[in-house]
């Protein structure tokens, strides 16, 4: 008799582990916690109601990057100016 409920005992763990599982499979292939309408999942940025997202923000940071990188020369450091660069690309958007 200790042995079917032993037995019973590992189904019951297996399923709640499984359970458990799903929940975070499905949790990690939407990416993260459930938003409503309103939001944007990708947004950097939101003005008047226009969100501009990750790939705006790289590419208008890619320019500023070269544009620094061109007035310093060999004096440019990206370790060093990486937050000023990245604050001139937010404020160009």
């Amino acid at each position: 008799m200790l042995d079917a409920f032993r037995r019973g005992q590992r189904w019951l763990t297996a399923i709640f582990i499984a359970v458990i599982g799903l929940v975070f499979a499905i949790f990690i292939g939407v990416g993260g916690p459930l938003t409503g309408p309103s939001s944007s999942g990708n947004s950097v940025v939101e003005l008047d109601g226009q969100h501009l997202g990750l790939l705006e923000f790289e590419r208008v940071r890619a320019i500023q990057e070269s544009r620094v990188r061109e007035q310093m020369g060999e004096a440019y450091d990206p370790a060093v100016l990486q937050d000023f660069i990245d604050a001139q690309a937010l404020r160009m958007l």
